[in-house]
């Protein structure tokens, strides 16, 4: 409970593919603290479920008081099925929610205040069941393969007047059924 823990190193639970659970007992808000190497130096990557204080978090509103959704925070969590980005994040790391294969609904919160800037490389790769997804205009840039392999995502809508400068290579890579996009009126992308 008072770990002091804040970094977890490359490859740390490597092949630890019996591992069952994952119990972190401080704070939500302590945990997004923790910077996680790589996919597999987060225990949840082969224990697929993650209890915070007892619980899981099934339905994630990210605190207010979190600037920064650190790289693999919640890498493979079978269990997440709605994401709620609250408007102080700025930047959504690497690998972020990677292979969340059930996160269907994913919302940025109160979209006029958000500060979002970056979501970076493979943040939401594999998260199959993303139907759609509307951005603040504060983002300016989605990185290499952020939705990758998003199959299920229909729909992108990017506010107007929006200060989006990049979506670099392959940001949206195999989402097939990608039927519409709307850049906004007044975009600032190169």
């Amino acid at each position: 409970e008072n770990s002091s823990l804040r970094e977890v190193g490359e490859l740390a639970f490597s092949n630890c593919e019996g591992l069952k659970e994952y119990n972190y007992n401080s704070s939500l808000e302590n945990y997004f603290s923790v910077q996680y190497a790589g996919d597999t130096s987060n225990p949840l990557f082969y224990a697929k479920d993650i209890k915070i204080q007892g619980k899981s978090h099934y339905e994630l509103e990210i605190p207010r008081s979190v600037k920064e959704i650190s790289a693999h925070a919640f890498v493979n969590y079978e269990g997440l099925t709605k994401l709620l980005i609250t408007p102080n994040i700025e930047v959504i790391g690497t690998g972020a929610f990677a292979k969340c294969t059930k996160l269907k609904h994913l919302w940025f919160v109160d979209m006029p205040n958000a500060t979002l800037k970056h979501i970076k490389e493979n943040a939401f790769d594999g998260c199959l069941s993303i139907e759609s997804l509307e951005f603040p205009k504060s983002l300016e840039i989605i990185d290499v393969k952020a939705f990758n392999e998003c199959k299920g995502l229909l729909t992108l809508t990017f506010e107007n007047d929006n200060n989006l400068k990049e979506i670099r290579q392959r940001a949206f890579w195999h989402c097939d059924k990608l039927k519409s996009t709307f850049l906004g009126h007044n975009s600032s992308i190169e």
